[in-house]
């Protein structure tokens, strides 16, 4: 079969006439830039054509193009287009890169710079991060980019960003940590996109309910948030690093839930230190016993 040539936006098919040529051919658009785009089988997703061109369902063009031009791929060789238009067939818009290349050439073609920042211009999920699919999964692209740079990502750590841009990929903006670091980061910079207490905010309820005269319900009212939030934020499980005062001795209760009082008498101590109250004990065994009677 001979070789396809290009005289401008003009291709020269020759034998391709006939064959797998022929229908991969069939639909192309020829531009003036140069690019052979087929207009049919447009994956909705990734932007390229598939088709099944030669027995085997849901092909992609240009691999099928580089094939028949060029020769055969290897099972971890991926085809890209220079020409940075997914649907483009033209042979010499195409370019082998091995897997892992491919995709970090991809991800260097998906960033502009901004400032300091490298920004991923693709795809961006809604809390604006970037992403990128690698090897079939979707991959944030600033841990990506750590990746690429500085190697794997230790278990149970997390990338984080200086610079408080979520699409950013510059290496140098990143730093990795534990989920704690980064919730406290993000609290530190006040910069949680959900968060309505502020470091001062937060302060002032543990002092205000530290001295007694105000409720966590008031609080919360005050604040326009949850009275879980309050309860959170003043036993220290929520802005712990805000500081202030924290008095757990006002959340020991004195009453079990069916409101009998954990008197001395009335109260089991558990190996663990819990309390349980013994009325409420005593009327589930007896209870118990009545139904194995």
């Amino acid at each position: 079969m001979a070789r396809p040539s290009v005289r401008g936006s003009v291709a020269v098919i020759g034998d391709w006439e006939d064959g797998v040529g022929a229908i991969l051919l069939r639909d192309v658009d020829f531009t003036d830039e140069g690019c052979w785009l087929r207009t049919t089988g447009i994956d909705s997703k990734w932007g390229t054509s598939r088709r099944d061109f030669r027995g085997v369902k849901g092909e992609s063009a240009h691999r099928v193009a580089h094939e028949l031009w060029i020769g055969s791929l290897g099972k971890d060789q991926r085809v890209i287009q220079f020409c940075e238009r997914r649907a483009c067939v033209n042979p010499f818009h195409l370019a082998i890169m091995g897997s892992e290349e491919a995709n970090q050439w991809r991800l260097l073609k998906g960033l502009e710079r901004y400032c300091d920042c490298k920004i991923w211009m693709g795809y961006c999920n809604p809390a604006g991060y970037g992403e990128i699919n690698i090897r079939g999964n979707a991959v944030l692209t600033h841990r990506y980019a750590w990746e690429v740079r500085y190697g794997p990502i230790p278990d149970g750590m997390e990338v984080c960003h200086h610079c408080d841009n979520p699409p950013c990929c510059e290496p140098s903006h990143l730093f990795i940590g534990p989920h704690e670091k980064n919730l406290a980061d993000m609290a530190w910079k006040e910069r949680s996109g959900v968060a309505k207490l502020t470091v001062d905010t937060a302060r002032q309820i543990r002092e205000r309910y530290s001295v007694g005269n105000v409720s966590l319900v008031e609080l919360a009212i005050e604040h326009g948030v949850s009275k879980r939030t309050v309860l959170d934020t003043v036993k220290g499980k929520k802005w712990l690093h805000a500081g202030g005062p924290l008095n757990l001795s006002r959340f020991k209760p004195n009453y079990c839930r069916k409101g009998h009082e954990l008197t001395e008498q009335n109260t089991i101590r558990r190996h663990d230190g819990s309390r349980q109250c013994r009325e409420c004990s005593n009327k589930c065994q007896r209870d118990r016993y009545r139904r194995n009677r």
